[in-house]
């Protein structure tokens, strides 16, 4: 399980977003496959709020603990809960994730690549770069991500972000800065 709540920068068409997400994962050998059901409210600049659930499903093939391809289709199915209908356009994600340092050690330096195919948008490809230690169960790592965002959150394409683990459990946040503002026009 898990959940989300993003804050967008001003001028954006949307004011915030936030889901909960709970996953059922089965598991055989190297291969594993997921169905996750989902909760988003939305709020739009102008304070209107609209909710809906969603459904997703992926497989990964995970090759030992170095690395995993996986890929998922996103918003299969959604229904609106309330507030005026909420478009969850359906997504495909593909994904490679490496791990540089054996996952076994204290250290951490894991790779990865997705790319986006939305209904109505351009192809996107994310890349990112988890690097951390991990002592005794509990870690810190730091994250580095460069990628085209989904259109018109108004964000930049790079986003950082930091983790803490406790066992199985953890807590992560990311920082995506609004984008710059273009040059001032002149006055005379």
């Amino acid at each position: 399980g898990g959940y989300q709540y993003l804050r967008m920068a001003r001028g954006s068409d949307v004011r915030d977003n936030l889901m909960w997400v709970g996953t059922a994962v089965y598991r055989s050998g190297i291969l594993a496959a997921g169905v996750s059901q989902k909760y988003v409210s939305l709020e739009d600049s102008s304070g209107a709020v609209t909710q809906a659930i969603g459904t997703d499903a992926g497989v990964t093939l995970a090759v030992f603990d170095i690395m995993a391809l996986g890929v998922s289709v996103q918003n299969i199915d959604h229904r609106r809960v309330g507030g005026a209908p909420l478009d969850l356009p359906p997504s495909v994600h593909t994904g490679f994730t490496f791990n540089f340092i054996d996952p076994q050690s204290d250290a951490r330096l894991q790779g990865t690549v997705e790319t986006v195919w939305t209904r109505g948008e351009s192809r996107r490809t994310i890349v990112g770069l988890e690097t951390g230690v991990v002592l005794h169960g509990i870690g810190v790592v730091g994250r580095l991500g460069y990628g085209g965002q989904p259109a018109g959150r108004g964000q930049e394409r790079t986003a950082l972000g930091a983790g803490l683990g406790f066992g199985r459990r953890g807590v992560s946040c990311a920082v995506h800065r609004p984008p710059r503002p273009g040059p001032r026009p002149r006055t005379s």
